[in-house]
């Protein structure tokens, strides 16, 4: 496939210069663009060795400008340089400390530490790519998740969990402790249905992919509900240094950006829609 073609894209990240790091899984590779949507360069191929990917379905970029790509098939985090260049991996097959089950999303915190969403449980590395602990475990209860689909942190160094199969959102300290929940099952304002991924923008406010609902809702930083919008059908979603939101389309292998309207602002990448009849 082309450079600039995608092929089931489920992430992107955007750094310091407004670049869009895309994550483009079925290709097994990294497509990095101007902040126009013009292509730059790319990185990774097709195996296990290091800078080779296995469906790179994660992507997020530290203060330091290094990507950071989990694998849905290789089971690992690999770090990378600004410029694609292979740092360091961490992680592998398995349920263990340390191990991956399903990665669904990475944050990084303000100390360096990298919070990583496994399956029902977060798990939390030291820069480096050390283990340190890790919180959760499958269940409905305070602390527990039915798959911890979304994470994010924002400037007060709390952690922000989307609980997908329980629709909320619980919010801890950077130990894991719980501190908060909102959000229930429904379609009311505030409400969700599976949600997917979320963001915190520059402003504080955070933003849902409410994926039950076809919606992305905005709740300020009180959790309070404060408006929505067309989700597109987002999984995963990012902000810009304006805050317009940024997310992929794997069925139609595009990224788009939006502003908090829910206008279109920009869009680039191979549109193709998906016909899933047989």
């Amino acid at each position: 496939m082309k450079d600039g073609d995608f092929n089931s894209p489920q992430d992107v990240a955007i750094d310091a210069e407004g670049r869009f790091f895309v994550a483009d899984t079925d290709n097994n590779r990294i497509q990095v663009f101007s902040s126009t949507g013009a292509f730059l360069f790319k990185f990774g191929e097709r195996g296990e060795g290091n800078g080779q990917f296995l469906s790179p379905g994660v992507i997020t970029i530290g203060n330091d400008g290094n990507i950071y790509v989990g694998e849905l098939n290789n089971y690992r985090v690999q770090v990378f340089t600004s410029t694609g260049d292979f740092i360091r991996k961490f992680g592998s097959e398995g349920t263990s400390n340390g191990q991956f089950a399903r990665i669904k999303d990475i944050a990084l915190a303000g100390n360096g530490n990298i919070y990583v969403a496994d399956r029902n449980r977060i798990q939390i590395f030291n820069s480096t790519g050390q283990y340190i602990s890790q919180f959760g475990g499958l269940g409905s209860g305070n602390g527990q998740f039915s798959e911890a689909a979304g994470i994010a942190i924002d400037g007060a160094n709390q952690v922000y969990v989307v609980d997908r199969g329980n629709s909320r959102i619980q919010v801890f300290n950077t130990s894991g402790t719980f501190i908060r929940k909102f959000s229930s099952y429904g379609t009311g304002d505030g409400q969700l249905i599976y949600p997917a991924g979320i963001v915190i923008g520059n402003s504080g406010a955070i933003y849902v992919c409410d994926n039950g609902n076809t919606r992305i809702q905005k709740f300020a930083s009180t959790d309070v509900f404060q408006s929505k919008f067309s989700s597109w059908g987002a999984n995963s979603i990012t902000t810009d240094k304006n805050e317009n939101l940024v997310f992929t389309k794997w069925d139609t292998n595009q990224v788009k950006m939006i502003d908090t309207s829910g206008a279109l602002v920009l869009e680039f990448g191979f549109h193709e829609v998906v016909d899933w009849k047989i």
